[in-house]
This record gives structure tokens, sequence and C-alpha cells, in this order.
């Protein structure tokens, strides 16, 4: 999961949008959490929709030299399962 997840971030472009998508409800810390994350591998928060149970959270790569860090990623993957 986390290695294609890493495969389709890495063929955006800058300024193009990917989703975070969660089918449960999260905390504002896990929520604050998530978007470190997804910052610290270059990529800036651009807001959130919520519909029933899925929850959409939008993010906009913004450098192709930051997307390095990618072992952060599992970090998300480890929170969601707590």
């Amino acid at each position: 999961m986390i290695l294609k997840c890493i495969m389709m971030w890495r063929q955006l472009k800058v300024d193009e949008n990917c989703y975070f998508i969660s089918n449960n409800s999260l905390t504002s810390d896990k929520e604050d959490f998530i978007k470190n994350i997804f910052e610290k591998v270059g990529f800036f928060f651009n807001g959130s929709e919520h519909f029933n149970n899925e929850h959409k959270y939008k993010f906009t790569k913004r450098s192709i030299t930051k997307i390095k860090n990618w072992e952060y990623l599992r970090q998300i993957h480890m929170i969601l399962e707590n």
C-alpha cells in the first residue's frame, strides 16, 4: 500500500493535487499529524471535505526536491491503525 502511494505521488507535478481519504472520523490530533507528515514530504494542506463516514483531505504538491522523506508515510498508516 505505501509503495503504491509513493509511486503515485512521485508522478504528480508541482501544483497538482492528491487526496488522503479516511473512512473513519479522525481526531483533531490525528488530522494535524497527517497534515504535518504531508508537509514533510513536500505537500501543503489545501482543505478538507466530510461526507457521511468519508473524510477527504486535499493536498497540493509544492516541491520536487522535498519528496525524499517517504518513510513518514508509514507513520500515517500506523496512526490510523490505532
